[in-house]
């Protein structure tokens, strides 16, 4: 990606600081915390080479149009964070979009997720999930919804709330399906969530394959993975205390 000294945002020039928030470059590009007209912002430049040669140029992240949809439905689909503002170079080239930046106050999401109560854990989840038929009527088709694109903190919106919020909308599109086709895969986005989190609750405790397989052949009977998970989990402290108690009940049997 080439250097970028000044971007523009809302008609106003800002410059970059030197160094994105984390030295691993997402699949679209380089973030950087900024602050913007007051706000807390996390900036995404987006990469402006292909990664292989199939790739077709530019389709890593949203277009200009598609972008512009997002800004507007923004106030009304969090905890789902669609970016609120797009970048542009001293060109006025569209290169980079921005949203509210999560501040992990707890710490590393994917390190204090399980030892959320499970009452906390559910309610957030369940405000994710309670935006899937906006978005949905509005045609905006969701991915990537997995460990590394959600996290646990505040956001300056909402500085006295923590909560989880799913974030990076690079590959939202919006689609020309029907509104029930959108739903159907949005809701599918949803369960791949929770068989993500899963994973890494399994893989983080080297639970064996075996475990993980036939646990995850319970949840998959079942239409929406979460409400099978919140009902299973009732009683427990924790998501942490619910699996381990889980994985010895499957080990044993």
């Amino acid at each position: 990606m080439s250097s970028i000294q000044n971007i523009k945002i809302n008609g106003k020039f800002y410059e970059l600081p030197a160094t994105p928030v984390s030295n691993q470059r997402t699949y679209s590009g380089s973030v950087y915390r900024l602050q913007v007209e007051a706000k807390d912002m996390a900036i995404k430049i987006y990469r402006t080479e292909k990664e292989y040669e199939e790739e077709e140029q530019d389709e890593w992240f949203p277009s200009q149009k598609d972008m512009e949809k997002f800004i507007e439905l923004s106030d009304e689909v969090r905890p789902i964070l669609l970016s609120n503002m797009m970048v542009f170079d001293s060109k006025d080239h569209y290169i980079g979009c921005g949203s509210y930046y999560i501040n992990e106050i707890k710490g590393n999401t994917q390190d204090i997720i399980f030892n959320l109560s499970c009452s906390k854990f559910f309610a957030d989840i369940f405000a994710l999930r309670d935006q899937i038929p906006y978005v949905s009527k509005n045609h905006i088709e969701l991915d990537d919804w997995y460990m590394g694109n959600l996290k646990y903190g505040t956001i300056d919106r909402s500085p006295d709330t923590e909560k989880l919020y799913c974030f990076d909308d690079s590959n939202y599109c919006i689609s020309k399906d029907s509104v029930d086709m959108v739903t159907n895969f949005n809701y599918c986005c949803l369960n791949g969530l929770a068989l993500n989190i899963l994973g890494c609750y399994f893989q983080k405790h080297h639970y064996l394959k075996e475990e993980y397989r036939d646990f995850l052949y319970v949840v998959k009977r079942y239409s929406n993975y979460f409400e099978f998970l919140e009902k299973e989990s009732r009683g427990y402290s924790t998501l942490d205390e619910f699996l381990k108690d889980r994985v010895k009940k499957i080990y044993n049997r």
